[in-house]
C-alpha cells in the first residue's frame, strides 16, 4: 500500500500496488589475483488504479579487482540504471564509472585508506533541462577499533555540471536565467562506525555543503543515519533504518524552483522497520513498514509518504 503515490505535498492519493523484482548475479578469478563481479538486477511496480505510475527499473552492475604487491588493490566499478515509466515524462538513464585504489594498515602501520573517483551522468529521455555530468573525488581512512568495530573518516569533493542555464535573481526580486549554464561545487566530510556481534550497527554522521552560481540551490545540508539489524524470537530477522536530515538553503526567498522532475531522487527523511523470516532453504517471508518526509520536486515543498507492504522472496 502506498499512501502517496504522486510524492505531492497537496494532493495525497493513496492506491495498492505490485511490486516484483529479481536480483542475479556473479563472481569469480580471471587471473590468481584478478577478481570479477557483475550483477543485474530489477523489476517492475504495477498500481492498482493509476497505471500512468507504473514503473520499469532495472540496474547492472561491475567490478573488476587486482591485488598488487603489499596487497594494494586497484580496481573499476561500473553501473547503468534504466528508470522507465507508463507515461514517459519521467524516463531517465544514469551511468557510472568508477576508479579506486585501497591501501592496507599494513602499509601505513596506521589505517587503511580508499581513494576513489567517479564519473556519474543522468540523462531524461524527455526534457534535457535536468540533465547533468558529476566528477566525485573521495577519500576514506578506516580502522579497526577491535575485532567488532570499524571506524572510518571520509571527505568527497564533486563537481556537477548541468545542460540548463543557471538562474539569477534580478533587482525587482524576479527570477530570470543568465548567461551560463548552472555549475555546481559541492563538499562534504563523514564519520561512520560499525560494530557487529550479536547484532550489527552502523551510524553515519554526515555534513554536505553545496555552492552553486544559479539561484536558490546553494544549501547546507546535516544528515544522521543509523542501521540495527539482529535475530529475535523464532530466528525471525529484524532491521531498522533512520535517516533524518537538516537542509538549509543560503538564500532567503520563497520562489517556487524546479529542483527536479523526479520527486523520489531526494532521500531526506526515512524510517523503514523490516521483519523477515526464513520459511525454507529457498524462501523467506519479509513485512516493511517504511515511512518517509522527502523534499518534493519544488524546492523546499515536502511531501510525506507511507508503504507498507509485504511479500515473498526466493532465493536461487
Amino acid at each position: 500500500m502506498d499512501n502517496n503515490i504522486w510524492e505531492d505535498s497537496d494532493n495525497v492519493i493513496s492506491d495498492k500496488a505490485l511490486r516484483v523484482f529479481s536480483n542475479f548475479g556473479t563472481s569469480g578469478y580471471l587471473t590468481n589475483n584478478t577478481h570479477y563481479r557483475f550483477g543485474l538486477n530489477g523489476g517492475v511496480r504495477l498500481y492498482s488504479a493509476h497505471s500512468q505510475e507504473n514503473r520499469l527499473i532495472s540496474t547492472f552492475t561491475s567490478n573488476i579487482s587486482r591485488k598488487l604487491p603489499y596487497n594494494i588493490v586497484l580496481g573499476i566499478n561500473g553501473l547503468l540504471f534504466y528508470d522507465k515509466y507508463k507515461e514517459g515524462i519521467r524516463d531517465n538513464n544514469s551511468y557510472l564509472g568508477e576508479g579506486f585504489v585501497n591501501i592496507p594498515k599494513g602499509i601505513t602501520d596506521i589505517c587503511d585508506i580508499d581513494v576513489y573517483y567517479q564519473y556519474f551522468r543522468t540523462e531524461y529521455e524527455k526534457y534535457n533541462s535536468f540533465d547533468f555530468s558529476e566528477s566525485r573525488y573521495l577519500l576514506s581512512f578506516r580502522r579497526n577499533i577491535n575485532s567488532r568495530t570499524i571506524l572510518s573518516i571520509f571527505t568527497r569533493l564533486g563537481t556537477r555540471n548541468y545542460k540548463r542555464k543557471a538562474f539569477q535573481k534580478k533587482e525587482n526580486d524576479s527570477i530570470d536565467y543568465k548567461n551560463e549554464v548552472q555549475h555546481d561545487l559541492s563538499g562534504e566530510i563523514g564519520l561512520n562506525l560499525q560494530y557487529f556481534r550479536k547484532f550489527l550497527i552502523q551510524a553515519l554522521l554526515l555534513h554536505r555543503n553545496n555552492n552553486s552560481n544559479s539561484y536558490g540551490f546553494s544549501f547546507t545540508e546535516k544528515k544522521f543515519s543509523i542501521i540495527f539489524g539482529r535475530k529475535i524470537f523464532n530466528d525471525y530477522m529484524l532491521k531498522l533504518y533512520f535517516d533524518i536530515e537538516s537542509k538549509r538553503y543560503k538564500d532567503h526567498g520563497e520562489f517556487f524552483i524546479v529542483i527536479d522532475i523526479n520527486e523520489d531522487k531526494e532521500q531526506d527523511n526515512r524510517g523503514i522497520i523490516e521483519i523477515s523470516k526464513d520459511i525454507s532453504e529457498n524462501i523467506a517471508f519479509e513485512i516493511r513498514l517504511e515511512w518517509c518526509k522527502n523534499e518534493s520536486r519544488i524546492r523546499k515543498l515536502y511531501y510525506t509518504k507511507f508503504l507498507l507492504s509485504s511479500g515473498l522472496l526466493y532465493k536461487f
